[in-house]
């Protein structure tokens, strides 16, 4: 507790974040944002957080998030997911875009959203609202997570992530 944003990824390649436990943060508890490559959230726990867990957004490729207890996260709205994977566009990489977009973008110009990220053997649950919201990322893999008591929805497509395999995940209540 006692912080906005439990780490803030800016811009950056080959992060490995191991372990680590986010909690009680005034905001999220990680972010990853911009241009970023290999970036692997692995055996962490995020939980209480008051506006959502983990989010990535901007052009985030060839990551890995697996083995992480994802819980208890505030947010009702779309953006404040245990696990977000967006394609808002970003106005500034240092205050994140927190509304639902309004914006009026074909898809096929929407390449600046994660993509290649494997989200795999994860527990998500409990948060306030979806368990995982893809918003505008693509050929992204999530596979064998258990997503159960999300407020909102186990998990969320929306605004074309196409090409994305989704697989053996057990989702409830």
């Amino acid at each position: 507790g006692g912080f906005e944003r439990g780490i803030y990824i800016v811009e950056s390649h080959h992060v490995l974040l191991y372990r680590n436990e986010v909690a009680n943060g005034g905001y999220k508890g990680i972010i990853v944002m911009g241009d970023n490559q290999y970036i692997n959230l692995v055996g962490n726990s995020v939980h209480d957080n008051a506006w959502g867990a983990v989010v990535f957004q901007g052009s985030i490729s060839n990551s890995i998030i697996q083995h992480n207890t994802i819980y208890a996260n505030k947010g009702p709205r779309n953006l404040g997911a245990g696990l977000v994977l967006s394609a808002v566009p970003i106005t500034d990489l240092y205050r994140p875009y927190e509304q639902d977009h309004g914006f009026d973008e074909y898809l096929y110009n929407m390449l600046d959203g994660p993509h290649d990220v494997v989200v795999k053997d994860n527990d998500i649950l409990d948060n306030y609202s979806s368990g995982v919201y893809l918003d505008g990322a693509y050929e992204v893999s999530v596979i064998d997570n258990r997503i159960i008591d999300n407020e909102k929805e186990g998990m969320c497509l929306d605004f074309g992530p196409f090409g994305s395999y989704i697989s053996g995940n057990i989702i409830r209540r």
